[in-house]
């Protein structure tokens, strides 16, 4: 599996927002990380830079052409284009971060 990291910009004063909503979104968006292959799936929040880092493992990065097109995302990238920075169509703007090293 690969592991992957992306990270996130919230808009100032989101943070409890993001929460709320992350939280009641999270039961679909389990069901649909599980049925395309998602595992290991964490958010952390940096508050003082207020950036969200996700961290998941795939067995293809390819699986992101499944998950943009999938109800549950597009309903999720709604909640989101008022919470964190977005590109002109509304996507989530959310950098891959390159793993550099890790410890087994």
């Amino acid at each position: 599996m690969k592991r992957l990291l992306f990270k996130l910009k919230l808009y100032e004063q989101q943070e409890q927002k993001f929460v709320e909503s992350y939280n009641a979104m999270w039961p679909e968006l389990k069901e649909l990380f599980e049925d395309i292959g998602i595992r290991e799936y964490s958010i952390f929040l940096d508050a003082k830079s207020l950036t969200i880092y996700e961290t998941m493992k795939v067995n293809d990065a390819a699986i992101f052409d499944l998950l943009s097109k999938h109800q549950t995302t597009i309903m999720w990238y709604l909640i989101l284009g008022d919470l964190v920075e977005t590109d002109k169509n509304n996507i989530p703007i959310r950098i891959c971060l390159n793993e550099i090293y890790t410890q087994t």
